[in-house]
Protein backbone atom coordinates (compact mmCIF):
# COMPACT_ATOMS: atom_id res chain seq x y z
CA UNK A 1 0.00 0.00 0.00
CA UNK A 2 1.32 3.37 -0.95
CA UNK A 3 2.22 6.28 1.84
CA UNK A 4 -0.50 8.93 1.46
CA UNK A 5 0.90 12.28 0.40
CA UNK A 6 -2.46 14.08 1.68
CA UNK A 7 -4.54 14.86 5.20
CA UNK A 8 -7.16 16.90 5.16
CA UNK A 9 -8.48 18.53 8.37
CA UNK A 10 -12.28 20.08 8.62
CA UNK A 11 -13.45 21.17 11.63
CA UNK A 12 -16.93 21.44 10.61
CA UNK A 13 -17.78 18.04 9.48
CA UNK A 14 -14.47 15.97 9.79
CA UNK A 15 -14.34 12.58 11.43
CA UNK A 16 -11.11 11.70 13.67
CA UNK A 17 -11.91 8.12 13.18
CA UNK A 18 -11.80 8.48 9.34
CA UNK A 19 -8.90 7.94 7.36
CA UNK A 20 -8.03 11.78 6.32
CA UNK A 21 -6.62 10.93 3.15
CA UNK A 22 -9.39 13.08 1.04
CA UNK A 23 -11.55 16.27 1.77
CA UNK A 24 -14.72 13.62 2.02
CA UNK A 25 -12.89 11.35 4.87
CA UNK A 26 -11.05 14.74 6.43
CA UNK A 27 -10.14 14.71 10.40
CA UNK A 28 -12.10 16.82 12.43
CA UNK A 29 -9.74 18.25 15.24
CA UNK A 30 -6.12 19.77 15.63
CA UNK A 31 -5.27 16.72 18.48
CA UNK A 32 -6.02 13.81 16.10
CA UNK A 33 -3.56 15.99 13.21
CA UNK A 34 -0.72 16.34 15.85
CA UNK A 35 -0.59 12.58 16.15
CA UNK A 36 0.12 12.47 12.50
CA UNK A 37 4.26 12.67 11.11
CA UNK A 38 4.62 14.45 8.02
CA UNK A 39 7.27 12.91 5.84
CA UNK A 40 8.80 14.85 2.69
CA UNK A 41 6.25 15.87 0.46
CA UNK A 42 3.11 15.23 2.46
CA UNK A 43 0.85 18.26 3.06
CA UNK A 44 -1.43 18.72 5.45
CA UNK A 45 -4.36 20.40 4.42
CA UNK A 46 -7.02 22.59 5.93
CA UNK A 47 -10.16 23.26 5.49
CA UNK A 48 -11.86 26.78 5.87
CA UNK A 49 -13.00 27.14 8.97
CA UNK A 50 -12.08 27.81 12.60
CA UNK A 51 -9.99 25.19 13.45
CA UNK A 52 -9.38 25.37 17.70
CA UNK A 53 -5.69 24.78 19.22
CA UNK A 54 -2.02 24.17 19.05
CA UNK A 55 -0.82 22.23 15.46
CA UNK A 56 2.44 20.91 15.81
CA UNK A 57 2.57 17.86 14.22
CA UNK A 58 5.88 15.47 14.21
CA UNK A 59 7.72 16.79 10.88
CA UNK A 60 10.23 14.80 9.51
CA UNK A 61 11.66 16.51 6.71
CA UNK A 62 14.57 16.57 4.61
CA UNK A 63 15.93 19.67 3.23
CA UNK A 64 17.16 17.45 -0.06
CA UNK A 65 13.47 16.65 -0.59
CA UNK A 66 10.20 18.07 -1.39
CA UNK A 67 8.83 19.74 1.53
CA UNK A 68 6.29 18.93 4.20
CA UNK A 69 3.21 21.48 3.24
CA UNK A 70 1.17 22.79 5.79
CA UNK A 71 -1.79 25.05 4.20
CA UNK A 72 -5.00 26.26 3.81
CA UNK A 73 -7.19 25.28 1.11
CA UNK A 74 -10.28 26.44 -0.22
CA UNK A 75 -12.29 30.02 -1.17
CA UNK A 76 -11.29 31.63 2.32
CA UNK A 77 -8.06 30.86 4.50
CA UNK A 78 -8.45 28.66 7.43
CA UNK A 79 -8.38 29.41 10.99
CA UNK A 80 -6.14 28.74 14.17
CA UNK A 81 -7.51 29.53 17.29
CA UNK A 82 -4.88 28.72 19.46
CA UNK A 83 -5.29 29.72 24.20
CA UNK A 84 -1.83 28.47 24.62
CA UNK A 85 1.26 27.62 23.19
CA UNK A 86 1.67 28.46 19.48
CA UNK A 87 -0.81 27.98 16.98
CA UNK A 88 1.32 26.58 14.49
CA UNK A 89 5.23 25.09 15.76
CA UNK A 90 7.80 22.70 14.08
CA UNK A 91 10.81 21.81 15.76
CA UNK A 92 14.14 20.47 14.47
CA UNK A 93 13.64 20.30 10.75
CA UNK A 94 14.09 21.93 7.40
CA UNK A 95 12.14 21.45 4.23
CA UNK A 96 9.29 23.13 5.64
CA UNK A 97 6.60 25.00 4.17
CA UNK A 98 3.36 26.77 5.58
CA UNK A 99 0.70 28.77 2.92
CA UNK A 100 -2.84 30.23 3.47
CA UNK A 101 -3.57 30.18 7.29
CA UNK A 102 -4.80 32.84 9.42
CA UNK A 103 -3.73 32.13 13.21
CA UNK A 104 -5.60 34.11 16.10
CA UNK A 105 -4.38 34.47 19.76
CA UNK A 106 -6.26 34.02 21.99
CA UNK A 107 -4.09 34.15 25.26
CA UNK A 108 -1.76 31.64 22.85
CA UNK A 109 2.43 33.05 22.90
CA UNK A 110 3.02 32.81 19.23
CA UNK A 111 1.37 32.99 15.62
CA UNK A 112 3.80 30.65 13.62
CA UNK A 113 6.90 29.46 15.78
CA UNK A 114 9.71 27.41 13.70
CA UNK A 115 12.45 26.39 16.13
CA UNK A 116 16.12 24.94 15.83
CA UNK A 117 16.93 23.69 19.57
CA UNK A 118 19.64 21.02 17.68
CA UNK A 119 23.17 21.51 19.53
CA UNK A 120 26.33 21.74 18.01
CA UNK A 121 25.77 25.16 15.62
CA UNK A 122 23.19 23.04 12.70
CA UNK A 123 21.91 24.85 10.64
CA UNK A 124 18.44 23.66 8.67
CA UNK A 125 17.44 25.08 5.37
CA UNK A 126 14.11 25.63 3.46
CA UNK A 127 11.50 27.50 5.62
CA UNK A 128 8.69 28.93 3.83
CA UNK A 129 5.70 31.26 5.36
CA UNK A 130 3.74 32.98 2.70
CA UNK A 131 0.35 34.23 2.74
CA UNK A 132 -0.11 33.88 6.79
CA UNK A 133 -2.03 36.50 8.87
CA UNK A 134 -0.83 36.31 12.61
CA UNK A 135 -2.63 38.57 14.85
CA UNK A 136 -3.31 39.43 18.98
CA UNK A 137 -0.47 37.15 20.39
CA UNK A 138 1.14 37.94 23.50
CA UNK A 139 4.85 37.52 22.25
CA UNK A 140 4.92 37.24 18.38
CA UNK A 141 2.95 36.37 15.16
CA UNK A 142 5.62 34.62 13.49
CA UNK A 143 8.91 33.81 15.13
CA UNK A 144 11.87 31.80 13.87
CA UNK A 145 14.49 30.87 16.50
CA UNK A 146 17.62 29.17 17.49
CA UNK A 147 17.62 28.14 20.74
CA UNK A 148 20.14 25.30 20.93
CA UNK A 149 20.45 23.90 24.35
CA UNK A 150 24.10 24.28 24.24
CA UNK A 151 24.11 27.68 23.21
CA UNK A 152 25.43 27.36 19.91
CA UNK A 153 24.83 29.24 16.56
CA UNK A 154 22.21 26.87 15.25
CA UNK A 155 19.67 28.46 12.90
CA UNK A 156 17.81 28.05 9.43
CA UNK A 157 18.80 29.10 5.96
CA UNK A 158 17.19 29.83 2.79
CA UNK A 159 14.24 31.00 5.18
CA UNK A 160 11.84 32.60 2.72
CA UNK A 161 8.51 35.13 4.39
CA UNK A 162 6.06 36.41 2.07
CA UNK A 163 2.96 38.07 1.83
CA UNK A 164 2.23 37.92 5.27
CA UNK A 165 0.49 40.17 7.92
CA UNK A 166 1.65 40.20 11.93
CA UNK A 167 -0.44 42.30 13.62
CA UNK A 168 -1.69 43.33 17.14
CA UNK A 169 1.10 41.04 19.04
CA UNK A 170 2.65 42.29 21.98
CA UNK A 171 6.09 42.09 21.85
CA UNK A 172 6.99 41.73 18.07
CA UNK A 173 4.80 41.34 14.50
CA UNK A 174 8.10 39.02 13.17
CA UNK A 175 11.33 38.04 14.68
CA UNK A 176 14.10 35.85 14.23
CA UNK A 177 16.06 35.56 16.63
CA UNK A 178 19.36 33.43 18.03
CA UNK A 179 22.01 33.49 21.11
CA UNK A 180 24.81 35.64 19.78
CA UNK A 181 28.07 34.42 18.98
CA UNK A 182 30.51 36.18 21.80
CA UNK A 183 33.78 35.34 19.45
CA UNK A 184 31.68 37.70 16.95
CA UNK A 185 32.51 35.07 13.95
CA UNK A 186 29.67 33.35 12.65
CA UNK A 187 25.62 34.16 12.53
CA UNK A 188 23.29 31.59 13.58
CA UNK A 189 20.99 32.63 10.10
CA UNK A 190 21.54 33.13 6.69
CA UNK A 191 20.14 33.81 3.50
CA UNK A 192 16.64 34.85 4.53
CA UNK A 193 14.24 36.71 2.37
CA UNK A 194 11.22 38.92 3.69
CA UNK A 195 9.37 40.20 1.04
CA UNK A 196 5.74 41.40 0.70
CA UNK A 197 4.89 41.49 4.16
CA UNK A 198 3.07 44.11 6.70
CA UNK A 199 4.19 44.39 10.55
CA UNK A 200 1.50 47.03 12.23
CA UNK A 201 -0.15 47.68 15.31
CA UNK A 202 2.09 45.64 17.64
CA UNK A 203 2.19 48.19 20.50
CA UNK A 204 4.30 46.15 22.96
CA UNK A 205 3.94 45.24 26.84
CA UNK A 206 3.51 48.29 29.05
CA UNK A 207 4.69 46.56 32.08
CA UNK A 208 8.02 44.96 30.91
CA UNK A 209 10.59 47.74 31.68
CA UNK A 210 13.66 45.54 31.36
CA UNK A 211 14.36 46.20 27.36
CA UNK A 212 12.03 47.04 24.25
CA UNK A 213 8.82 45.58 23.31
CA UNK A 214 6.26 46.41 20.20
CA UNK A 215 8.35 46.30 17.10
CA UNK A 216 7.30 45.51 13.88
CA UNK A 217 9.88 43.20 12.59
CA UNK A 218 13.35 42.27 14.03
CA UNK A 219 16.02 39.87 12.42
CA UNK A 220 18.87 39.23 14.82
CA UNK A 221 22.03 36.99 13.90
CA UNK A 222 21.58 36.69 10.50
CA UNK A 223 24.52 36.55 7.65
CA UNK A 224 22.73 37.58 4.12
CA UNK A 225 19.11 38.87 4.68
CA UNK A 226 16.63 40.99 2.08
CA UNK A 227 13.74 42.97 3.88
CA UNK A 228 11.91 43.86 0.60
CA UNK A 229 8.73 45.93 -0.05
CA UNK A 230 7.79 45.76 3.35
CA UNK A 231 6.00 48.00 5.72
CA UNK A 232 5.22 48.82 9.25
CA UNK A 233 3.38 51.43 11.13
CA UNK A 234 1.70 51.95 14.77
CA UNK A 235 3.99 49.54 15.97
CA UNK A 236 5.84 49.96 19.66
CA UNK A 237 3.21 53.26 21.32
CA UNK A 238 2.90 50.54 24.71
CA UNK A 239 6.30 50.18 25.56
CA UNK A 240 7.44 52.38 28.42
CA UNK A 241 10.64 50.70 29.07
CA UNK A 242 13.69 53.21 29.29
CA UNK A 243 16.48 50.82 28.53
CA UNK A 244 15.76 50.23 24.78
CA UNK A 245 12.93 51.04 22.84
CA UNK A 246 11.17 49.48 19.88
CA UNK A 247 11.44 49.91 16.02
CA UNK A 248 8.68 49.51 13.08
CA UNK A 249 12.04 47.70 10.87
CA UNK A 250 15.10 46.79 12.05
CA UNK A 251 18.24 44.25 12.32
CA UNK A 252 20.50 43.85 15.15
CA UNK A 253 24.01 41.94 14.75
CA UNK A 254 23.49 41.03 11.58
CA UNK A 255 25.98 40.87 8.50
CA UNK A 256 25.17 41.80 4.59
CA UNK A 257 21.32 42.69 5.60
CA UNK A 258 19.31 44.81 3.09
CA UNK A 259 16.56 46.53 3.84
CA UNK A 260 14.86 47.78 0.70
CA UNK A 261 11.70 49.69 -0.98
CA UNK A 262 10.16 49.73 2.56
CA UNK A 263 7.67 51.83 3.87
CA UNK A 264 7.95 52.48 7.98
CA UNK A 265 5.62 55.04 9.42
CA UNK A 266 4.01 56.89 13.21
CA UNK A 267 5.90 53.93 15.11
CA UNK A 268 6.59 54.89 18.55
CA UNK A 269 7.44 54.42 22.15
CA UNK A 270 5.79 55.27 25.29
CA UNK A 271 9.12 56.55 26.30
CA UNK A 272 11.31 58.70 24.95
CA UNK A 273 13.73 55.90 23.93
CA UNK A 274 13.76 55.09 20.19
CA UNK A 275 10.42 54.22 17.91
CA UNK A 276 12.10 54.61 14.88
CA UNK A 277 11.33 54.03 11.43
CA UNK A 278 14.21 51.30 10.59
CA UNK A 279 17.44 50.88 12.21
CA UNK A 280 20.84 49.06 12.04
CA UNK A 281 21.04 48.01 15.53
CA UNK A 282 24.69 46.87 17.42
CA UNK A 283 26.60 44.24 15.38
CA UNK A 284 25.54 45.05 12.41
CA UNK A 285 27.95 45.23 9.60
CA UNK A 286 27.76 45.03 5.98
CA UNK A 287 24.69 46.06 5.61
CA UNK A 288 22.51 48.43 3.48
CA UNK A 289 19.32 50.61 3.53
CA UNK A 290 17.97 51.85 0.24
CA UNK A 291 15.33 53.64 -1.10
CA UNK A 292 12.99 53.55 1.37
CA UNK A 293 10.32 55.72 3.10
CA UNK A 294 10.06 56.95 6.85
CA UNK A 295 7.81 59.67 8.33
CA UNK A 296 5.84 60.58 10.96
CA UNK A 297 7.44 58.17 13.68
CA UNK A 298 8.26 59.28 16.88
CA UNK A 299 11.75 58.49 17.24
CA UNK A 300 14.57 58.42 14.11
CA UNK A 301 13.72 57.51 10.43
CA UNK A 302 16.83 55.81 9.66
CA UNK A 303 18.93 54.89 13.02
CA UNK A 304 22.37 53.30 13.30
CA UNK A 305 23.63 53.04 16.88
CA UNK A 306 26.06 50.64 18.78
CA UNK A 307 26.09 50.25 22.61
CA UNK A 308 29.03 49.49 24.57
CA UNK A 309 28.43 46.07 24.65
CA UNK A 310 27.52 44.72 21.51
CA UNK A 311 28.77 41.80 20.04
CA UNK A 312 30.61 43.61 17.17
CA UNK A 313 31.15 46.86 16.33
CA UNK A 314 28.96 48.64 14.07
CA UNK A 315 30.80 48.90 10.50
CA UNK A 316 30.98 49.21 6.92
CA UNK A 317 27.03 49.84 6.24
CA UNK A 318 25.39 52.10 3.84
CA UNK A 319 22.50 54.51 4.48
CA UNK A 320 21.52 55.94 0.77
CA UNK A 321 18.71 57.11 -1.41
CA UNK A 322 16.12 57.00 1.27
CA UNK A 323 13.53 59.92 2.03
CA UNK A 324 12.50 60.54 5.33
CA UNK A 325 9.22 63.22 5.80
CA UNK A 326 8.84 64.66 9.60
CA UNK A 327 9.96 61.82 11.71
CA UNK A 328 11.36 62.46 15.29
CA UNK A 329 7.80 63.48 16.39
CA UNK A 330 8.85 62.67 20.21
CA UNK A 331 12.40 62.90 20.60
CA UNK A 332 13.58 66.16 19.82
CA UNK A 333 17.19 64.57 20.20
CA UNK A 334 17.07 62.20 17.76
CA UNK A 335 18.08 63.26 14.27
CA UNK A 336 15.75 62.19 10.73
CA UNK A 337 18.87 60.07 10.05
CA UNK A 338 20.30 59.63 13.20
CA UNK A 339 24.14 57.92 14.10
CA UNK A 340 25.38 57.62 16.97
CA UNK A 341 27.62 55.16 19.65
CA UNK A 342 28.49 54.36 22.87
CA UNK A 343 30.89 51.30 21.91
CA UNK A 344 34.30 52.42 22.15
CA UNK A 345 35.14 51.74 18.33
CA UNK A 346 32.55 54.10 17.34
CA UNK A 347 30.38 53.73 14.14
CA UNK A 348 32.79 52.90 11.83
CA UNK A 349 32.82 53.57 8.07
CA UNK A 350 29.28 54.40 7.44
CA UNK A 351 28.36 55.78 4.02
CA UNK A 352 25.38 58.32 4.35
CA UNK A 353 24.96 59.52 0.56
CA UNK A 354 22.08 60.73 -1.19
CA UNK A 355 19.28 61.28 0.92
CA UNK A 356 16.23 63.48 1.13
CA UNK A 357 14.68 64.79 4.46
CA UNK A 358 12.21 67.62 5.08
CA UNK A 359 12.08 68.00 8.69
CA UNK A 360 9.59 70.06 10.68
CA UNK A 361 10.96 70.95 14.15
CA UNK A 362 8.81 68.78 16.80
CA UNK A 363 7.86 70.77 19.41
CA UNK A 364 10.57 70.77 22.44
CA UNK A 365 8.99 72.00 25.52
CA UNK A 366 11.20 70.03 27.57
CA UNK A 367 14.31 72.36 26.20
CA UNK A 368 15.14 75.98 25.97
CA UNK A 369 16.24 75.35 22.43
CA UNK A 370 15.23 72.46 20.13
CA UNK A 371 18.27 70.49 19.35
CA UNK A 372 16.67 68.07 16.36
CA UNK A 373 18.09 67.75 13.33
CA UNK A 374 17.61 66.18 9.80
CA UNK A 375 20.65 64.55 10.16
CA UNK A 376 22.74 63.72 13.36
CA UNK A 377 26.06 62.19 13.36
CA UNK A 378 28.14 61.38 16.77
CA UNK A 379 31.14 58.93 17.71
CA UNK A 380 31.97 57.82 14.32
CA UNK A 381 34.76 56.92 12.64
CA UNK A 382 35.62 57.20 8.39
CA UNK A 383 31.76 58.62 7.94
CA UNK A 384 30.74 59.62 4.75
CA UNK A 385 28.40 61.93 4.43
CA UNK A 386 27.60 63.24 1.10
CA UNK A 387 24.89 64.53 -1.55
CA UNK A 388 22.58 64.32 0.99
CA UNK A 389 19.04 67.20 0.69
CA UNK A 390 18.67 68.22 4.31
CA UNK A 391 15.57 70.77 5.12
CA UNK A 392 14.20 72.17 7.91
CA UNK A 393 11.27 74.40 9.05
CA UNK A 394 11.35 75.86 12.37
CA UNK A 395 13.95 75.10 15.48
CA UNK A 396 16.23 72.39 14.36
CA UNK A 397 19.30 71.82 12.72
CA UNK A 398 20.04 70.74 9.50
CA UNK A 399 23.14 68.89 10.65
CA UNK A 400 24.25 68.02 14.32
CA UNK A 401 27.90 66.18 15.07
CA UNK A 402 30.44 65.55 17.00
CA UNK A 403 33.69 63.35 17.79
CA UNK A 404 33.40 62.35 14.66
CA UNK A 405 37.39 61.07 13.04
CA UNK A 406 38.23 61.25 9.63
CA UNK A 407 35.13 62.55 8.01
CA UNK A 408 34.56 63.71 4.46
CA UNK A 409 31.56 65.53 3.95
CA UNK A 410 30.44 67.29 0.74
CA UNK A 411 27.92 68.25 -1.72
CA UNK A 412 25.51 68.61 0.87
CA UNK A 413 22.15 70.59 0.51
CA UNK A 414 21.10 72.23 3.66
CA UNK A 415 18.85 74.94 4.25
CA UNK A 416 16.74 76.02 7.69
CA UNK A 417 13.69 78.05 7.19
CA UNK A 418 13.21 80.50 10.58
CA UNK A 419 16.47 81.59 12.55
CA UNK A 420 17.75 78.83 13.96
CA UNK A 421 21.19 77.88 13.30
CA UNK A 422 22.31 75.45 10.51
CA UNK A 423 24.56 73.14 11.42
CA UNK A 424 25.69 72.29 14.75
CA UNK A 425 29.10 71.11 15.28
CA UNK A 426 31.50 69.84 18.44
CA UNK A 427 29.12 71.91 20.47
CA UNK A 428 29.38 75.18 18.26
CA UNK A 429 26.29 76.56 16.13
CA UNK A 430 26.98 77.89 12.80
CA UNK A 431 24.56 79.85 10.81
CA UNK A 432 25.19 78.68 7.59
CA UNK A 433 26.60 74.92 6.14
CA UNK A 434 29.01 77.77 4.14
CA UNK A 435 30.29 79.31 7.62
CA UNK A 436 30.78 75.63 8.98
CA UNK A 437 32.88 74.44 5.71
CA UNK A 438 34.92 77.41 5.91
CA UNK A 439 35.61 77.52 9.70
CA UNK A 440 36.01 73.45 10.54
CA UNK A 441 37.39 72.56 6.95
CA UNK A 442 34.67 70.01 6.62
CA UNK A 443 32.58 70.55 3.24
CA UNK A 444 34.90 68.12 1.24
CA UNK A 445 37.32 66.44 3.62
CA UNK A 446 38.53 66.36 7.22
CA UNK A 447 41.48 64.03 7.69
Amino acid sequence: MSTPDRFYLNSTTGDDQAAGTSPDTAWRSIARANRQALLPGQRLLLLPGVHRGSLHPACRGDESADPIVIAGIGTERAVIEAESGDAVACADVGGLAIRDLVCRGRGAENGIAIRNALSGARVLSGIEISNCDCSGFSNCGIVVLGCASDYSQSGFAGVRITGSRCWDNRYYGCKLDAPWDEAANRHAHRDVVIRNCQFFDNRGDPSYMENHSGSGLLIDGVDGALIESCSAWGNGLDCHATVGGPCGIWAHACNRAVIRRCVSHHNAAGSLIDGDGFDFDAGVTNSVMEHNLSYHNGGAGYMVYDYDQSPRAVAGNVVCDNVSVDDCRHNCWYGAIHVFAHHPAGICSIRITDNRVLLTAPDATARDRAIAAALACHHSHGATILGNHLEVIGNAYALRGGANRGALVGSNHLSVVGDHPVVRWDDRDYPSYAAWCAETGYGEVQA
